[in-house]
């Protein structure tokens, strides 16, 4: 199962059971941050911490080498398209949040659906989580710290945005699910390319042909 469809079904399945109960349920009985106005402080606070996470995990995973290119344009290269990655995301979360015109749980606008914190953080933990995959972290005890570390905070920032009242639970799932599939999909689809590239020309009575294939 990859990892954007557990957030996905659980978005689902709070919308259509008991989204506005458990969203009470999880912050006025137990709250963690203590008052709507803590939790969406530390909301943001939290978020912000990833991005140093994602630009330490740049510098050290593996790019491909093209040409004379510098180690250093690489990397820029790379947070550059990280950066990409997240304006995609946010726009099309926004571009939802304007159809769905749900109303969040403190009424003060009609953009709860989906949740772009959550979204977001989820996108830079993927990235971060790919990142130290693809470098001489993969599989050390450093390396599983730091992504443990960046999915907690992608959690926590979810948890938080329920507690300030400015989400509800299906909100959160859905927005974490398709921040983790747009990074996923985006990294992995263009980062993660090896290409080869192969060419093919011949000419007999009856046709001449050109071919080339291009695989990953």
């Amino acid at each position: 199962m990859d990892q954007f469809e557990i957030p996905l079904y659980m978005g689902i399945a709070s919308l259509l059971l008991f989204d506005g109960e458990a969203s009470r349920s999880l912050t006025d009985k137990a709250p963690v941050f203590g008052s709507a106005s803590n939790a969406d402080s530390w909301s943001d606070m939290l978020g912000l911490s990833l991005i140093p996470l994602l630009i330490y995990s740049s510098t050290v995973t593996n790019t491909p080498t093209v040409g004379e290119q510098t180690n250093l344009g690489q990397k820029s290269k790379l947070v550059g398209f990280e950066s990409l990655i997240l304006l995609t995301d946010f726009v099309f979360v926004e571009a939802v949040k304007n159809i769905a015109q749900r109303s969040r749980p403190d009424y003060s606008d009609r953009k709860s659906f989906p949740s772009g914190h959550s979204s977001i953080t989820a996108g830079l933990s993927v990235m971060i989580f790919n990142n130290i995959e693809n470098s001489r972290y993969k599989a050390t005890t450093y390396g599983q710290i730091i992504q443990n570390t960046a999915v907690v905070l992608a959690g926590t920032v979810a948890y938080a945005r329920i507690e300030a009242k400015k989400h509800h639970l299906s909100d959160v799932f859905f927005g974490h699910a398709i921040g983790a599939y747009i990074a996923d999909f985006l990294y992995k689809g263009f980062l993660q390319l090896k290409p080869n590239v192969t060419t093919s020309f011949y000419v007999n009575q009856h046709e001449q042909l050109f071919q080339m294939n291009y695989h990953f």
